[in-house]
């Protein structure tokens, strides 16, 4: 908002800022307010000291609104007027956007496990078919009208059914067992899921995905057996299913992710497997020191916190001798990360203009939210006023990155307002973090 512009004629063009806005919603309440403001206000006369000034006529006709539109934050730079799609972060409506809207996405299947890189993706459709009842098996092609004797080829003892043909058949039943007895786990064959769900889950990530690709090469086989025997007379034999299933683990465990937890239990499964554990590297070891400012500087420790979508912020100050010069809590009424982390330098740089802290070293541990200090784009598109205010208060700052064990300060403040006031100070070290204060 350019204020430099703001002698703009107010009957209709206010209205049109509250709409910007998102405070007018209905075209009923435009009409309406129209008259009340056709005296010839103009748009000037409603900001004094960058705070606004409601009309009386606007307050007597609706007290929520008139608090609505305080909430606006005034910008105290100058900036052009534009419009604001409130459904996107940054505030720009894109193609995306218009297409998200238009058609709004469908909640994925909790069902994707079984597509990976490492699996063939012909073998995964077979599970993707047997998950949603789509294989062409005996059972649905009755369903669809389909007139066909039923009888499951590879047992010649039941009906064919998708359930039957993977689970209960004997020959299923028989690679399910050797299955189990190669990765050391007893596998539920009561259904498709509580087949999947049968892997440890303790188990390594090397162990798991290696699993995971058994389990959906053997329905691929189960199903390449049922149909060279039904349309080529083909004889199966078990010992050679067993076989090619090996093969095709093998393939998929050279291309598999993830790393073993190095425990003689998995070690032995997977030399069963004749596959090389692939053990983590070790971690790298780094010193996290928090450091003092230098003299008449203030340094703010800020953070924010988001649990359970209750979102706040908290910070610290100190200045060159590590004294504890005041802290804060506040909780929010955003739900996101960013935001939180955002208000928390927020905050800070307006408490530290308010206290004639004119040097100030703001350090936090989300890189995303310091990114904002060179990129305005960063900043959702409800907090560049708050943010470009910030910045053109007369603060010299300066800004670095810490990681989260350096911060822990300033991470148990912001945590502790969850269930507690909107905002407080603190003159004196909470007892919260006593602790951690006097560690650094």
């Amino acid at each position: 908002m350019d204020i430099s512009l703001l002698s703009k004629h107010i009957s209709s063009c206010s209205l049109l800022l509250l709409f910007r806005h998102g405070l007018l919603f209905d075209i009923t309440m435009f009409l309406r307010l129209t008259p009340l403001l056709s005296g010839g206000v103009y748009m000037i006369e409603l900001i004094s000291n960058f705070k606004w000034i409601i009309p009386n006529d606007l307050a007597d006709f609706d007290p929520t609104l008139v608090t609505r539109i305080q909430e606006v934050v005034i910008p105290y730079f100058s900036a052009e007027d534009r419009l604001i799609w409130k459904a996107s972060t940054d505030g720009y409506f894109t193609a995306k956007q218009a297409y998200q809207l238009m058609f709004p996405a469908v909640a994925v299947s909790a069902w994707s496990f079984h597509w990976h890189n490492y699996v063939p993706p012909s073998h995964s459709f077979v599970v993707w078919r047997c998950l949603h009842d789509q294989m062409p098996t005996d059972e649905n092609l009755q369903r669809r009208g389909c007139t066909v004797v039923s009888v499951c080829v590879l047992c010649m003892q039941q009906s064919e059914t998708t359930a039957h043909l993977f689970l209960l058949c004997p020959f299923a039943q028989e690679l399910w067992n050797w299955l189990g007895d190669l990765f050391n786990v007893h596998f539920d064959i009561t259904s498709f899921l509580s087949l999947f769900d049968s892997c440890v889950p303790s188990w390594s990530s090397q162990l798991r995905h290696i699993t995971l690709a058994a389990i959906i090469h053997t329905f691929h086989k189960i199903w390449m057996a049922r149909n060279l025997i039904r349309f080529n007379s083909a004889s199966i034999i078990l010992q050679a299913a067993k076989m090619k299933i090996r093969t095709t683990i093998a393939t998929s465990s050279s291309s598999a992710g993830g790393h073993t937890s190095g425990s003689m239990e998995e070690k032995a499964v997977l030399q069963r497997r004749h596959v090389p554990p692939r053990l983590m590297n070790a971690p790298a070891i780094m010193m996290v020191l928090w450091q003092t400012p230098i003299f008449s500087w203030v340094k703010a420790n800020t953070d924010g916190s988001l649990i359970n979508n209750s979102a706040a912020c908290g910070a610290l100050f100190r200045d060159h001798t590590a004294n504890f010069l005041g802290g804060f809590t506040s909780k929010l009424s955003f739900k996101s990360v960013l935001h939180a982390e955002l208000m928390s330098i927020i905050f800070a740089m307006d408490l530290a203009h308010n206290k004639g802290w004119s040097k100030l070293w703001i350090e936090s541990d989300s890189q995303v939210a310091l990114g904002a200090f060179k990129d305005i784009e960063v900043v959702p598109w409800n907090l560049r006023n708050r943010w470009g205010n910030c910045l053109s208060l007369d603060l010299n700052i300066y800004y670095s990155h810490i990681y989260r064990e350096g911060n822990t300060c300033a991470d148990k403040l912001a945590s502790l307002v969850h269930s507690g006031q909107h905002f407080t100070w603190f003159n004196n070290i909470p007892v919260c973090i006593k602790d951690e204060f006097f560690k650094g």
